[in-house]
């Protein structure tokens, strides 16, 4: 039974979800179009996932709240601000659609595959739940430690230095192994962050690496003047772009 919701709101998603029922095919996971809240049941659900399309906000806002107030983490990804999204979700990311596609796809892997170490939904769901702002960015290489690199240099990688709650996701093919010099980036990033912000780290056997590759990504959230000014300006970035 699925027990994680996906929901693409508005025609204008087809495209993502039609991609993300190609990447996470699990049976725990729902994934769907929905044009009105009459469209969705309520069940033993964990988390919700809404995409919303510029078009369609209304109706998402109507969706999210049930969710929302049956206290489902609910999360909404949009490439469109909205000061309504604040009152109807846990969190909430503005990004173009391809790092919508990665980050969702990169949630749902940490709480389904097989993790090295301990981590699950409720990482998740402590690092998200009640934040109200979160950015997630990517990074790629053939070590963690590349990997780290390539995050690092992205703009507005310093999202996660003023973050309250970071979950730090390390991808690798099954056929690779780990070792405690292959996480000193990793401690080195930890020593950057603010003293009282809570990292968690999860390393996952991901088949759909290349076993010369490691994908990291990094999401941090936050509800600081500091976190908010800095998505305000990622989103003003975006806009820009």
């Amino acid at each position: 039974m699925a027990i994680y919701n996906i929901i693409g709101f508005g025609y204008k998603t087809k495209k993502i979800i039609d991609i993300l029922t190609e990447k996470c095919k699990y049976q725990e996971i729902s994934i769907k179009m929905a044009l009105s809240s009459t469209d969705i049941s309520f069940e033993n659900d964990k988390m919700t996932i809404l995409v919303v399309a510029d078009d369609y906000v209304e109706a998402a806002i109507e969706c999210a709240k049930q969710y929302y107030n049956r206290d489902i983490l609910t999360l909404i990804f949009s490439t469109h601000d909205n000061p309504l999204f604040y009152d109807c979700a846990d969190s909430v990311a503005i990004m173009p659609n391809y790092d919508m596609i990665v980050t969702i796809t990169d949630i749902m892997k940490s709480i389904l595959l097989p993790g090295i170490n301990s981590f699950d939904f409720y990482d998740i769901y402590n690092t998200l739940h009640k934040s109200r702002h979160f950015i997630a960015i990517n990074g790629f290489g053939n070590d963690i430690q590349t990997a780290y690199h390539d995050w690092a240099k992205k703009r507005f990688s310093g999202y996660a230095a003023i973050a309250e709650n970071i979950s730090i996701l390390i991808f690798i093919n099954k056929g690779r192994a780990i070792s405690k010099e292959d996480l000193i980036p990793l401690s080195e990033y930890e020593s950057s962050v603010m003293p009282e912000a809570i990292v968690r780290i999860g390393i996952f056997h991901d088949n759909d690496i290349k076993e010369d590759e490691v994908r990291i990504s990094i999401i941090g959230s936050g509800n600081s003047t500091l976190f908010k000014t800095t998505v305000r300006k990622f989103i003003h970035h975006l806009r820009s772009i």
